[in-house]
């Protein structure tokens, strides 16, 4: 069985039309508020059908010999497989060129004036692997999987709205820690030692901080430690959901000094400057303050505005309440890159838009971090990372 040249060119923008269907589908319903179970389903639904379907059509092209469209649409079944076929080569239509448009327009901000970054091998600073778990001692042999591999990259970035008495504000951020036992205490241990010796002003922590309360015991040990001269807050993440009661962590992390500002906001007096910075844990928890506090209208040209976010789907209510500097994590960066292609899954209805970096909108500038773990112990040129931010005037 034969395919003319423009057959197989079809059947190609289809198979594409299909996967970014598929992967479409499983990065929206991992990005939703819907329940951890029923998530769950649905990205193996996702998973399945993105499989299985194009195996499908295979075979009953085989068993049907069918060599052009002209026979596909001889029988009812050969119509069906044809209709979807054309709703996937439509789908692949629209997505290709905006993929290639983005990626052949994608330029370094002028934002960003430096980037130096240190490399960490977690296994061999502590002389171990830090593993907990069967699956993870397993995928730990995956050639080239970082799960280990930390990344400790300081950015400097220029924000025109930057008062002067802030210029040199250093800020790091932790993200996405997943508490889950698949690495052990250790990892986190030295994580947060190395979050320390960054020495910022400020120290964030932009959600899904604890999967398993078994874990909850590891918080003295490790975000207890955290130390910076104008705090440590945190905001929480889908994950923390995952806990019997995510209020219980935040009752123990603020007894051990940190600061919650999740769905409300706080004002610090660094020098002689006010800082704005709230929290928006959105779509998962609902804002604990009025709308009033998210946009202080009096003397709002002299607030430095920063907004912690779990997710970077909060970035246009970032932008709308004119936040001058978003942090978020939630994506992993993807955990999985292509080379040549870039991250594909990413648990956000933006797909791999935001799956890591910096990006700006006027008036804010947005860092999505990586995170430091996730609930998949695989990662492929994307390692896990703990992000230290100068900001400078310009």
């Amino acid at each position: 069985m034969s395919f003319p040249f423009a057959i197989v060119g079809s059947l190609l923008l289809a198979f594409i039309g299909h996967a970014a269907l598929c992967v479409g589908g499983f990065n929206r319903a991992a990005g939703s508020t819907l329940p951890c179970r029923i998530v769950g389903w649905l990205e193996k639904l996702c998973v399945i059908l993105g499989t299985l379907v194009p195996l499908a059509f295979v075979w009953w092209l085989w068993r049907h010999e069918i060599d052009s469209f002209a026979a596909l649409r001889a029988s009812t079944s050969g119509a069906i497989w044809l209709g979807y076929l054309a709703i996937c080569v439509v789908i692949a239509l629209w997505f290709l060129p905006a993929w290639l448009a983005a990626r052949l327009h994608a330029k370094p901000l002028p934002q960003l004036l430096s980037n130096h970054t240190e490399h960490c091998d977690v296994a061999v600073a502590l002389g171990h692997w830090p593993v907990g778990s069967t699956s993870t001692r397993l995928m730990r042999h995956f050639p080239k999987n970082q799960i280990c591999q930390l990344s400790l990259p300081t950015k400097t970035l220029a924000l025109a709205a930057l008062p002067t008495s802030l210029d040199g504000l250093s800020l790091v951020q932790l993200s996405d820690l997943h508490f889950t036992g698949q690495l052990t205490l250790d990892f986190y241990r030295y994580a947060i030692e190395q979050t320390n010796r960054l020495q910022g002003d400020l120290i964030v922590i932009t959600g899904d901080i604890v999967d398993k309360a078994a874990c909850l015991a590891w918080l003295p040990e490790t975000l207890g430690q955290l130390r910076a001269k104008h705090g440590v807050y945190f905001v929480l993440g889908n994950h923390d959901l995952r806990l019997p009661d995510a209020a219980v962590l935040r009752q123990l992390l603020t007894k051990l000094g940190l600061i919650d500002v999740g769905g409300r906001a706080v004002t610090l007096n660094i020098g002689d400057c006010e800082v704005h910075l709230a929290g928006n844990e959105l779509p998962w928890f609902p804002l604990r303050a009025s709308a009033e506090v998210f946009k202080p209208e009096a003397r709002a040209d002299e607030y430095f505005r920063i907004l912690l976010a779990h997710s970077p789907d909060q970035y246009r209510w970032a932008r709308e309440k004119g936040y001058h500097l978003m942090l978020a994590g939630h994506n992993h960066g993807g955990q999985v890159r292509i080379p040549g292609i870039g991250p594909i899954v990413c648990p956000s209805r933006h797909g791999a838009k935001y799956a890591s970096g910096l990006f700006y909108e006027s008036p804010t500038l947005l860092h999505v971090s990586r995170g430091l773990s996730g609930t998949h112990p695989l990662r492929l040129n994307c390692p896990p990372e703990i992000t230290k931010i100068v900001l400078r005037q310009g």
